[in-house]
């Protein structure tokens, strides 16, 4: 029998997360953040290969239900793969204390950033099946991130590791592209995850950069 958390239903969960999304505001200290714009740290790329500095930070409470488990490695290593795809201009972190049961209330309240493994059931239930069924994650936000993992179907570590670092580059304020990691439906390399050029030009639309500034870091 599942527990009482993996039964909630993520329409509630939403509701929830909404509510006190829009008492928060603006007002949100553990959001990622703009600090200033990212093509000033391209001095930093041309010395060092990467910026020394980050321009995007940020910190996600975890689910608890993914700890020890090939989810919780794939999504570490994905916030690696966006650190260095990102030259250094991005930097996350994870925390994994989330109980989503306790804490999913209080921690939307606090303005965090979470990461929550959901069922397919959940994903149908908020979108439809026509939209919910093909979903392998997805990011939601207003002052908060909140990424929704859908764990059943992410038992591969290669294909969640895609999936983590393309939600996680939404957190970011990142779009979808036509060619890249931020496809609609992203397509899953051999390779390591990272950013092709309309995945870059994405990025400096967002976060004030020019794509040249990458090829400094990625020469190397």
């Amino acid at each position: 029998m599942r527990s009482v958390a993996e039964r909630l239903p993520l329409t509630m969960m939403l509701t929830i997360a909404l509510g006190a999304l829009a008492l928060l505001g603006v007002f949100c200290p553990s959001c990622a953040r703009r600090e200033q714009s990212a093509s000033t740290r391209w001095g930093e790329i041309v010395q060092h290969g990467s910026a020394q500095t980050p321009i995007v930070i940020g910190t996600f409470h975890g689910d608890t239900r993914i700890v020890d488990t090939p989810l919780q490695a794939a999504v570490e290593q994905a916030l690696q793969d966006v650190d260095r795809t990102s030259c250094g201009l991005v930097k996350l972190n994870i925390i994994w204390d989330l109980d989503v049961e306790k804490d999913l209330v209080r921690a939307t309240m606090r303005g965090e950033n979470i990461i929550v493994s959901v069922t397919e059931e959940d994903t149908i239930a908020a979108y439809g099946q026509e939209e919910g069924e093909p979903m392998l994650g997805y990011c939601l936000y207003g002052g908060t991130r909140w990424v929704y993992l859908v764990a059943e179907k992410l038992e591969d570590p290669d294909t969640a590791r895609w999936v983590a670092a393309h939600e996680f580059s939404h957190a970011i304020g990142m779009d979808h592209v036509d060619l890249g990691l931020m496809q609609k439906h992203a397509p899953f390399f051999p390779d390591v995850p990272k950013w092709e050029r309309d995945d870059l030009r994405e990025f400096c639309h967002v976060w004030d950069c020019n794509i040249d500034m990458f090829d400094d870091c990625r020469s190397r």
